[in-house]
């Protein structure tokens, strides 16, 4: 196997926007995937994936490099949209000699290697940065075109291709993909797995690259740059793969969870984006948003789940309760609409504030939708969603601070007097639960607003 050790380069950001981020990291793992059941050899300890530094992400033999990946999940098919990335490809491996250089591309472009190799160079040459001249498309088109080794470049560089054939893979199409790997990988060692076992695989091996790349960021937070390049040995893809997963852990739960607000919200920003929904400005304040949720460990983020679903008490997640969390069109129909609405963002415990009468309230935006219920059982409905808030004990601490919820629809003066029209105010004894019954007093009085009603309020 060839393998080459760059210079000392500018490091290379692998996560522009968290619309791109589960795309890129989950490409990452199938080719992680594809290098581990091409290995003959078992010594998995010295291959390692490089995130953050001098690519998206590369695979390394020890010190050396041994591929380096772009991945591009452009809406364009044109070839003028992927040349900046393919000068990059081209000029490091000519730069750093790079055996094996690829694209990813999440559309079909319509060209195969030697199409881009004969009109790559015919499209204007890229704009020279007057900021950073180094390690840019200008810089690594100059060195390939000056040194003459336009052709030697291409040598290393190809599309990748995936299992179906396809040079190119859709975002709605790579969870499938990698599971197919991780079958790939069981039917290569003579093993039948469940269906349940390569779930917890797959969930396993986003939920480590996730922490993986959550840490990094916390650590860029306390030194305030980029630090260090995210690197994730092998020997643990392949224990992932080789640990029994069958037997569900409050982990695994919580990583389903984190995969279903993933599934919900990613191809639904996406979508947002490309056909021009709203104000890239505000996709952009929502995205940003999503990428801080996303870098939350498990615990917090059950926590934040949690917040933004009030109405489902979940004291223990599990198979059977944790979807309940995540409704899919309470993410998209109601928490990413009215986080795009309402221009104010939330602050660190995911509330706006709104200054009324030199008093501070507290607005926490939701999942609640309810659309599809008929306006003559509205009183039911609205009831009995006021009345699993109030019982829902574990959010206590949390909704003590809150004074308005905000929903797609529904608005109502206070949550005991929506309760309280299908008597299913909850009683909470002063003697048995004093605690309780503080903070509960105050709870009752949290207001529902709809998403009209609070964006008024909001910027008032």
């Amino acid at each position: 196997m060839t393998t080459t050790k760059t210079k000392g380069r500018k490091h290379h950001s692998a996560v522009p926007s968290w619309s791109g981020y589960n795309y890129q990291g989950k490409i990452a793992l199938y080719c992680v995937l594809d290098f581990i059941i091409n290995q003959d050899e078992a010594d998995y300890s010295r291959y390692s994936l490089e995130l953050e530094w001098y690519e998206d992400f590369s695979i390394k033999e020890n010190d050396l490099y041994v591929s380096i990946h772009q991945v591009k999940s452009y809406k364009e098919k044109a070839l003028p949209q992927y040349k900046d990335a393919i000068w990059n490809l081209l000029g490091k491996t000519i730069d750093s000699n790079i055996p094996l250089t690829y694209l990813h591309t999440s559309e079909d472009i319509g060209l195969t290697k030697d199409d881009i190799r004969k009109k790559l160079n015919t499209l204007k040459q890229p704009k020279e940065d007057k900021e950073d001249k180094m390690y840019t498309p200008a810089y690594y088109f100059k060195l390939v075109m000056d040194t003459g080794s336009y052709g030697k470049a291409f040598d290393s560089f190809d599309l990748y291709e995936y299992q179906t054939g396809n040079r190119y893979c859709k975002i709605a199409e790579i969870d499938d993909l990698i599971q197919e790997k991780i079958k790939e990988y069981y039917s290569s060692q003579n093993w039948e797995e469940s269906d349940k076992q390569i779930q917890g695989v797959f969930l396993n091996l986003l939920n480590t690259l996730n922490e993986h790349i959550t840490a990094r960021h916390a650590r860029e937070q306390v030194h305030g740059s980029q630090i260090e390049p995210i690197k994730i040995n092998f020997e643990l893809f392949h224990e992932i793969l080789e640990t029994n997963q069958e037997e569900p852990s409050q982990e695994y739960y919580i990583h389903h969870l984190r995969h279903s607000f993933n599934v919900s919200c990613d191809p639904f920003i996406h979508y947002l984006f490309e056909n021009n929904i709203f104000e890239v400005e505000d996709l952009k304040r929502v995205e940003d948003l999503l990428f801080k949720i996303n870098m939350l460990d498990n615990e917090k983020f059950l926590d934040f789940c949690k917040k933004i679903t009030p109405d489902v008490s979940v004291p223990k997640v599990n198979m059977d309760n944790y979807k309940s969390l995540i409704p899919e069109n309470g993410i998209k129909q109601a928490l990413i609409k009215i986080l795009i609405k309402v221009k104010q963002e939330v602050n660190s415990n995911y509330l706006y504030r709104r200054i009324n009468d030199n008093k501070s309230e507290f607005y926490l935006p939701t999942t609640i939708d309810l659309i599809n219920f008929d306006p003559d059982l509205s009183n039911y409905h609205i009831g009995k969603l006021a009345s699993n808030i109030l019982k829902n004990e574990d959010l206590d601490e949390f909704l003590y601070e809150v004074d308005a919820m905000v929903s797609l629809y529904i608005s109502a003066d206070s949550l005991e007097a929506s309760a309280s029209k299908i008597d299913e105010v909850p009683e909470v004894d002063s003697e048995e639960k004093p605690e309780r019954y503080a903070k509960f007093t105050k709870i009752k009085n949290i207001r529902m607003v709809n998403l009209e009603q609070a964006e008024k309020e909001l910027e008032e």
